[in-house]
């Protein structure tokens, strides 16, 4: 399950599949309530670590909601599937995912920090 964060510095960050066509559509629904949401992302694609990042946006959203979810790229492939729960704010940072040609090639599990290979 990622974590979704509505507020502060964090920005939500998930690795999706391989996408030519960087633009995003969110397909979610709420666990409890089985209301069903569509919600176009303005969001940053790294596409050398298929990672996508954005900002607290989803509309509807609410601090302890829990919602299932698929996201399609521009050519409405699928891109990612999973869950996610929302939190207000965090007082971490969001997992940071290196690259294996950054400098540090240790993962560190203290500062949620990952190395990709």
């Amino acid at each position: 399950m990622n974590s979704y964060y509505l507020s502060g510095s964090n920005t939500n960050t998930f690795r999706i599949e391989q996408t030519t066509e960087p633009t995003f559509t969110l397909y979610y629904q709420n666990m409890q309530t089985l209301v069903n949401t569509t919600q176009s992302l303005s969001a940053e694609y790294t596409s050398s670590e298929s990672i996508i990042k954005f900002d607290a946006n989803i509309s509807g959203a609410i601090d302890g909601g829990e919602y299932r979810a698929y996201m399609k790229d521009g050519g409405s492939n699928d891109v990612w599937y999973g869950t996610y729960k929302v939190f207000a704010s965090s007082s971490l940072d969001t997992t940071q995912y290196k690259s294996h040609l950054d400098d540090d090639f240790k993962s560190n599990v203290t500062t949620n920090e990952y190395i990709l290979f």
